[in-house]
């Protein structure tokens, strides 16, 4: 794991692995052990500095899998280790890949960012949008019916993109709903293009 060799000794030791515990059993083992190997990445470069910067939390982000990424993007930041600059180039990411992660977390980064650098805007399409958009704006989220809307950060500009939430909501007892609402372009935080 240490070097993301896919060699055949490392394709060996896996089999090895899954056979004598299980697949399961040896997905936990190898999740650990990237969790572990995360952590010393973290403590060797924050040796002789306090925080990461944005390449050395890349290079971490590495070594585990998207869903843990926001479990460790917090531990790092209750800790103090995210730089200004980790945190604006890795939020929209850990964000979006964050699904089932307490949402409320990251409403006091993503205003620390828009404090000190303006909104969110990580790709070009994102700039010309933001830029594109009236002084007052209407959203619109898909989601369960009776869920409180004051626990949700994310909202769409589109209609039917709503629309696909709040039938992937209205599953067995549930309704799926499509609330809206008009915000001013000033209270935005972010514009994340490649989510909708």
């Amino acid at each position: 794991f240490r070097d993301n060799n896919k060699s055949e000794e490392y394709f060996e030791l896996n089999d090895k692995l899954d056979c004598s515990v299980g697949y399961f059993e040896a997905e936990k083992i190898r999740n650990k052990a990237k969790w572990d190997y995360a952590l010393l990445k973290v403590k060797r470069y924050t040796e002789s500095k306090a925080q990461l910067t944005k390449e050395e939390l890349e290079d971490v982000f590495i070594t585990i899998n998207h869903q843990m990424t926001a479990t460790l993007f917090k531990k790092l930041y209750q800790q103090d280790r995210l730089s200004l600059e980790a945190i604006k180039s890795s939020l929209v990411e850990v964000y979006t890949d964050s699904d089932g992660f307490d949402q409320m977390f990251f409403l006091p980064l993503f205003k620390k960012v828009k404090e000190e650098d303006g909104v969110l805007l990580v790709r070009e399409e994102d700039v010309k949008r933001f830029e594109g958009l009236p002084d007052r704006v209407v959203i619109y989220r898909g989601m369960r019916e009776g869920e409180n809307i004051r626990n949700k950060l994310s909202f769409t500009l589109s209609f039917d993109t709503a629309e696909i939430f709040a039938y992937r909501h209205s599953q067995g007892t549930n309704k799926g709903v499509v609330i809206s609402t008009e915000v001013k372009k000033s209270d935005i935080l972010a514009l994340i293009t490649g989510e909708d």
